[in-house]
């Protein structure tokens, strides 16, 4: 049986990160029984700007039956306050990268064994690699000191989970695009006064993010500007040629022009890739609305 080392922090893959980080502002939150779900989430929430306390969430994200709280509940309640829950990568450097960049980062751990699992959050908020060890905000203590042994065996039996909350166009070296877009598309309403610019921002980093030009294009929709709310469907179209969403959209948009031919051609695509997909009904009434209005043109039989 093949052995390895124990991970620690003095290797090359640290050699661009500080020697120490120590996030002090971080609040701390006295823990309650069972509820270092809602105890870490505030601690993360507060540092990132929304001002809460754990028993405002308890509601959200305890679930008292099994007396703690699950990652889909606190995503969730990240969301409903306005905050991207990103997701790290699986990895001691991806944890260290984020907190040199001034993130504390919510962990779940497993504080028993594979077998018998004891579940716990809580925050880390630096570490020191001369010392080989991170620093948590985790339960009744303040200031956990934990070696990068410890911390790594517990995090590892976690899976590795690990969620930074980031605020609207936050968007560090490190973020990725399709985590990132995939966490945006609950954020729209939350996040309607900033959106557009985080949608450009995100164009910036990534011409082809579908979620953007998506983003991008029903606005322009939803004003009446139907040139640009053509170029942010076509760039998506561009890259996912079946994109169920950008052709339904794009077919009203043609529609609005007066662009029969169009209209129905890339509306009829969009039935077509629709059948048992959630936007199924969607895709229907676009294409009654077109033939309410243009009555002498069909889609040919599936």
């Amino acid at each position: 049986m093949a052995c390895s080392s124990a991970p620690t922090l003095d290797s090359r893959a640290y050699t661009d990160a500080p020697v120490r980080v120590e996030l002090t502002e971080v609040p701390y939150f006295p823990d309650d029984p069972y509820q270092c779900g809602p105890q870490s989430l505030a601690m993360l929430l507060t540092a990132s700007g929304i001002a809460t306390q754990p028993d405002a969430l308890v509601d959200d994200v305890y679930v008292p039956g099994r007396r703690g709280s699950f990652a889909a509940e606190l995503r969730a309640a990240s969301r409903s306050l306005g905050r991207i829950p990103y997701q790290l990568d699986p990895s001691l450097p991806a944890l260290v990268a984020a907190l040199a960049d001034g993130y504390p980062v919510l962990i779940l751990q497993n504080l028993g064994l594979g077998f018998a699992p004891t579940w716990h959050y809580a925050l880390v908020i630096g570490y020191d690699r001369q010392e080989d060890a991170f620093l948590l905000r985790s339960g009744p203590h303040e200031r956990l000191v934990m070696s990068t042994r410890h911390f790594e065996r517990r995090w590892r039996l976690g899976d590795y989970w690990a969620i930074v909350a980031l605020a609207p166009g936050e968007m560090p070296g490190w973020v990725q695009k399709e985590q990132y877009e995939e966490q945006l598309a609950y954020l729209e309403t939350a996040w309607s006064a900033s959106v557009e610019s985080v949608y450009q921002q995100m164009l910036s980093r990534w011409p082809d993010s579908t979620s953007a030009n998506l983003g991008l294009g029903n606005i322009a929709f939803g004003r009446g500007q139907l040139d640009a709310a053509q170029i942010h469907y076509q760039q998506v179209l561009a890259s996912d040629g079946e994109n169920i969403a950008a052709l339904n959209n794009l077919a009203e948009v043609y529609g609005r022009m007066n662009r029969v031919e169009d209209a129905f051609e890339v509306a009829c695509r969009a039935r077509a890739l629709a059948v048992d997909h959630p936007l199924e009904s969607a895709v229907a009434a676009t294409l009654r609305g077109l033939q309410s209005h243009y009555p002498g043109h069909r889609c040919a039989a599936l």
